[in-house]
């Protein structure tokens, strides 16, 4: 189809009208003319409004062959199926559908929403045939944005999780304050050789390249994030071992042994239950210091520690991509990264928050 030409007198007739109307659909109609007249293409159009290429076919068709007031007076019939708009009830409850189920739940056999899911879905339910581009426009008016997701461990018990977080947290957070305890919250980590990859730009079929040292040379850390007994500061320990080592029962229990004597107060400690921090060297440790009080985190909770965030921001948002050419090198920059972390106690707390445990700070 040939691109619409509009003369002066009609294009200030059309834009007089969009500016005029409260009708988003004759809106949408203007529009899409005026920016056919200016250049863009009737796919490029389409992917604007949200509507099929055909839709914007038939609107330049009618203003052709029947004018100005007759693309304005359109009105919809038909079956749910010939092109019309999803209807504000529709969106509700399609937008209520992705927010509180799986696709497998309401019969499409896909694990997670996409575009195409939720094409089925709007077939589904309306008997609409909606093509995958303009639903990726609906998904974007709508706030939705694609998003790499995050994996659970199939033992994980939602609902003792929400039963630890509600009841057992603020109890341990009480006898932390009766006793005049700090809250810290541990966990560790490793740095590899071998970084984690981002997305980088280049041109398509020039895959970006980066050579590796050592992809399986490491440096394993521990992090604790500490709350003040009057709940008024926060800061970040962290502690580094030799190269190529891992944490094992004796260097947790010095790490504990290490922070509690920098501290020279009681502590709540909050981490993980694994094998490394249940074992024969920390209990050792634990009976000789009674100050020291541990409170497990639910299993396969590692949402639930703010600890977790000093790894998630050093190695995914400040370390993506970095290739350092040895350990020593490597050393250097995660004990840059995590002293800069320390300076920032809004971004600890950031971790806290994320969190969404009941810990006012």
């Amino acid at each position: 189809m040939k691109s619409i030409h509009l003369d002066p007198q009609q294009r200030h007739e059309l834009q007089r009208r969009r500016h005029q109307t409260h009708d988003r659909r004759l809106y949408e109609r203007l529009s899409a003319v005026l920016w056919v007249a200016d250049g863009k293409t009737r796919f490029e159009v389409a992917d604007l409004l949200g509507r099929s290429v055909r839709q914007v076919a038939e609107w330049l068709r009618l203003l052709r062959n029947c004018g100005l007031d007759a693309l304005c007076t359109l009105h919809y019939h038909g079956d749910p199926g010939s092109g019309r708009t999803l209807s504000d009830e529709q969106v509700a409850s399609l937008q209520q559908t992705i927010d509180g189920h799986r696709p497998e739940e309401v019969g499409i056999a896909v694990p997670l929403w996409t575009r195409r899911a939720l094409c089925e879905l709007i077939r589904q339910e309306y008997g609409i045939h909606m093509p995958v581009r303009t639903v990726g426009a609906y998904l974007r008016r709508w706030g939705y944005t694609a998003q790499r997701p995050t994996f659970q461990d199939m033992r994980r018990d939602d609902d003792a999780i929400k039963w630890w977080v509600r009841r057992r947290f603020p109890r341990a957070l009480k006898e932390a304050a009766r006793r005049g305890a700090y809250v810290v919250f541990i966990d560790e980590a490793g740095f590899m050789m071998q970084p984690l990859v981002r997305r980088a730009y280049a041109r398509r079929g020039h895959t970006p390249v980066q050579r590796v040292a050592d992809k399986h040379g490491r440096i394993s850390a521990i992090g604790a994030i500490v709350v003040s007994p009057r709940r008024d500061s926060i800061k970040l320990h962290y502690g580094l071992l030799a190269n190529n080592a891992n944490f094992r029962g004796p260097t947790v229990a010095e790490s504990l042994r290490t922070l509690h004597a920098g501290l020279a107060a009681p502590m709540t400690v909050f981490w993980d239950q694994i094998p490394i921090h249940d074992c024969a060297a920390v209990d050792e440790y634990l009976t000789a210091e009674p100050e020291v009080v541990i409170e497990p985190l639910p299993p396969y909770a590692p949402d639930l520690n703010p600890a977790d965030g000093i790894w998630r921001y050093t190695k995914y948002s400040r370390l993506a991509n970095y290739c350092p050419p040895d350990l020593s090198v490597l050393r250097r920059k995660v004990t840059s990264e995590l002293d800069r972390l320390q300076g920032q106690p809004a971004l600890l707390k950031s971790f806290v928050r994320y969190t969404r445990l009941p810990l006012d700070l």
